[in-house]
């Protein structure tokens, strides 16, 4: 296993992964000092309490138009995992090691509508992995079990969906670090995407969560990505169901995602560290 990267290498990767093309709502030094409303700063380990989480739950809810609390739940905690997702992911990619998963390092910043906007990683404490499915095991028994817990408690969430929705940032993240790889890198990303959504931790959900196909778009290689599990956004007035979403039709899920490919932003100065991983 690889040494740990030492805090300048650590601050040089999370901030290259808030530039474009990747624009990770990522700030390394951050006023931690909450409004007093819901919008603010917080430590991370404040979405852990029920109470918190009951008010960013009903925001979320709120925002989509819906009184339903399993959307607001279900979105409110994948928009978190996404956030800890494209740091944890982005970093490990170009070092092989993560940030400290401890929840109590972390802080965050809500807004008024419940949506993490951005997450402050910490930048010591960093841990080698070796293995992408190791990656996920961490976010998933470390990083997030106990945000998940508050967020199936207040809004009924099943684990399966639960964990579709942080399964899905995965996805979403690394789709977006391949856009952003040299394509001599891509193949090696595509098969890291694999591994870390087949990973054994995500079997507690029964059946697949996320499926990645590779397809080619006059850019270049990109991978699209197919739901198993609904995040209930479209259980708003008036919203939509996503583009990955499984209750559309594989016809339009496919259009969609081919479309989003074929338009989202690239690059080719993304460090890739890691090796394969089978």
């Amino acid at each position: 296993m690889s040494r740990a990267p030492d805090g300048s290498a650590v601050t040089e990767a999370l901030t290259l992964l808030t530039t474009p093309p990747t624009g990770a709502p990522i700030e390394l030094h951050p006023d931690v000092v909450a409004g007093p409303g819901l919008a603010g700063w917080y430590p991370m380990e404040r979405l852990t309490s029920p109470d918190v989480v009951t008010r960013v739950v009903d925001a979320y809810s709120a925002s989509l138009g819906t009184r339903h609390r399993a959307a607001g739940a279900a979105c409110g905690l994948q928009s978190c995992a996404g956030r800890v997702a494209v740091a944890t992911i982005g970093l490990w990619v170009q070092t092989g090691a993560v940030p400290d998963p401890h929840v109590g390092t972390w802080h965050l910043r809500l807004d008024g509508e419940g949506r993490t906007a951005a997450v402050a990683p910490p930048v010591t404490g960093t841990v080698p992995v070796g293995e992408a499915s190791d990656v996920a095991r961490l976010l998933v028994e470390k990083h997030l079990a106990d945000v998940v817990t508050a967020f199936r408690e207040v809004g009924r969430i099943t684990a399966r969906l639960a964990l579709g929705c942080i399964a899905a940032s995965c996805a979403s993240v690394l789709a977006g670090l391949h856009r952003r790889a040299p394509e001599a890198h891509q193949e090696e990303l595509a098969r890291v995407t694999r591994e870390l959504l087949a990973a054994p931790v995500w079997s507690v959900a029964g059946r697949r969560l996320v499926t990645t196909s590779p397809i080619r778009v006059p850019a270049g290689p990109a991978l699209v990505t197919e739901r198993h599990t609904c995040c209930l956004m479209r259980l708003g007035d008036g919203r939509q169901p996503c583009g990955s979403c499984p209750d559309i039709t594989p016809e339009e899920r496919r259009r969609r995602t081919t479309h989003h490919a074929t338009f989202a932003p690239r690059g080719e100065d993304l460090p890739v560290a890691v090796s394969r991983v089978a």
